[in-house]
């Protein structure tokens, strides 16, 4: 009795036996417009639809509504305009601080850094000793 061997499975086939395959419909203009942001954003649409699964997979069982699956802009608007009041709070609570001890600022003057010159400036921090 000749043993019968196996060929080992290429690359390829075992990829292709870790994936599955989705197939939707998707209205024709959705689809050329999708495509378009995609490519503009340098994204094949096959990892678009791999990170909506990937989402729909990390949310388990908290999944309700394909909202969950989605940022929510108006959301993010409202996060970011918190953001932004409380960032003039915490402005006026310092410009009184000063005032209080009788500093005088006239913040009209002061532009706010980028993010490049806040990290030059803790480099340059570091560099001098002051980061300890």
């Amino acid at each position: 009795m000749d043993a019968v061997m196996e060929k080992a499975p290429t690359t390829s086939q075992r990829r292709q036996s870790m994936m599955s395959q989705v197939n939707a419909r998707i209205e024709t203009d959705t689809k050329r417009a999708a495509d378009e942001a995609f490519a503009g954003a340098g994204i094949a649409p096959s990892e678009a639809i791999r990170a909506l699964y990937a989402r729909a997979a990390s949310l388990g069982s908290s999944l309700k509504s394909v909202g969950d699956l989605v940022v929510d802009g108006n959301k993010d608007a409202e996060a970011q305009s918190s953001r932004e009041a409380t960032f003039e709070r915490a402005t006026h609570a310092f410009e009184s601080v000063l005032a209080r001890y009788g500093f005088s600022v006239d913040v009209g003057n002061f532009a706010p850094m980028t993010e490049e010159e806040i990290e030059e400036a803790m480099y340059q921090d570091y560099l001098s000793g002051g980061a300890q």
